[in-house]
């Protein structure tokens, strides 16, 4: 019997004196660890602001010669992420409704493009309508949550059929054609309608609060120049007559727009000077009647630009350095106060209805791209999932001493305007 004992006694033994299992060596980064990366595409914060929506696409190389993603869902306040679609089409551009029971998104499941709405609590996608356009952007809800609104490409015209088939399909690259246009797709019935009459390229929209009208920026064709230099904001009815030409003249890209909450004003950002250096945060009057430059004080350049819930100042993310900073720009004052400055990139960001929490896709040196979570001033920053596990067995940089990631704390007057921190 003690013989019994002693021999896995001995061996418990034997095995503590081992030296403890090395972690194996970091690795350079190659081409295929890049090209196996899961990347992040988009972060929707629910309008509760207690869920996260996100989409994440991963290419299975060698196997797959283009990424396929999904739609996932995970707490606000951390927890396990869902995976809400598989199809192996893949889906993506997922949109909450305004109620927050449901989720559209658009895949190539049944073939050409379609968009999807399933419920929040699972279930599967169904298609609703069947288009005979591809949507080339996010559908996103009306306020009331009876349609969906995207841009596409109208169906070729007879003549433009004819014409394309006496050429043999020879396309003349310069040419303005294939002009995007806002559609409506009524939601359950699925009923496609075009808004916008044809005559513009529409690059970006936004639902008026009301559901009544778009806020829209345009150009003259497709063509890259064209909209790089020669854009204007106009607000259109749900039949696509122009109620009014916000921007005071055609210029350098202008947009996205977005509604105040009170459906009065418009706000996008612009160049002031240049093509690429969006310092300017327009607001014009709904009705076009005024515009100004609120940011005419600041000297930033500005990636994104939101409304605060009360309307009276203007959330702003803007890249300073090294690193991007998010600040309230109040409209009565022209101050930019940075609330949010983590030592990385936020690509983009959203807020609840209530301007409680914030969603957010972040990255730094030595973390690629992850949906993120905060309180609306930037407290209690939370990664909501690691797309990317494998990364830690890779040589990347680290952050410098001193610096923060994403959940670290902020001093605000280390970033005032001009300051690069």
């Amino acid at each position: 019997m003690r013989a019994r004992l002693f021999a896995p006694l001995a061996l418990l033994l034997l095995l503590a004196m081992l030296p403890s299992a090395q972690a194996p060596p970091k690795h350079a980064v190659t081409p295929e660890d890049l090209l196996g990366m899961t990347r992040l595409r988009s972060v929707a914060v629910s309008p509760d602001g207690n869920q996260v929506l996100y989409e994440a696409s991963r290419r299975e190389y060698p196997l797959a010669d283009r990424p396929v993603g999904h739609v996932y869902l995970v707490p606000s306040a951390g927890g396990p992420p869902r995976q809400m679609t598989a199809s192996e089409a893949g889906e993506s551009s997922p949109a909450w409704s305004p109620d927050g029971r449901r989720i559209a998104f658009v895949s190539r499941r049944n073939g050409p493009a379609q968009v999807f709405v399933m419920p929040v609590d699972g279930g599967e996608g169904i298609q609703v309508g069947k288009l005979k356009v591809a949507p080339t952007s996010a559908p996103e809800w009306s306020p009331g949550g009876e349609s969906l609104a995207f841009l596409a490409v109208p169906e070729p015209s007879a003549s433009e059929q004819a014409e394309e088939k006496e050429s043999g399909g020879v396309e003349i690259v310069e040419q303005p054609k294939d002009l995007a246009q806002l559609f409506t797709l009524s939601y359950p019935e699925g009923k496609a309608s075009q808004v916008t009459p044809g005559e513009y390229n529409v690059s970006s929209f936004a639902w008026a609060p009301d559901g009544r009208s778009f806020a829209l920026v345009t150009a003259k064709s497709q063509l890259l120049y064209d909209n790089m230099t020669a854009s204007a904001v106009r607000a259109v009815d749900l039949s696509g007559k122009t109620l009014a030409v916000l921007s005071p003249k055609d210029g350098p890209v202008q947009g996205p727009p977005r509604f105040s909450p009170d459906g009065k004003s418009v706000a996008w950002r612009f160049p002031t000077r240049g093509l690429s250096l969006m310092n300017g945060a327009a607001v014009a009057s709904a009705d076009g009647k005024s515009f100004r430059n609120a940011a005419e004080k600041l000297d930033l350049h500005f990636s994104q630009l939101e409304w605060a819930p009360d309307g009276g100042s203007l959330v702003a993310l803007a890249q300073e350095g090294t690193r991007s900073v998010l600040r309230r720009l109040d409209l009565s004052t022209g101050r930019g106060v940075p609330f949010y400055a983590p030592a990385g990139v936020v690509s983009g960001f959203q807020l609840d209805r209530k301007g409680e929490r914030l969603a957010f896709d972040f990255s730094d040196p030595s973390s690629p791209a992850a949906p993120w979570a905060a309180r609306a001033d930037g407290t209690g920053a939370l990664r909501l999932a690691d797309l990317n596990p494998q990364t830690g067995g890779w040589l990347l940089p680290s952050l410098l001493p001193g610096d923060h990631q994403a959940g670290g704390r902020f001093d605000p007057g280390a970033h005032e305007p001009g300051h690069d921190g």
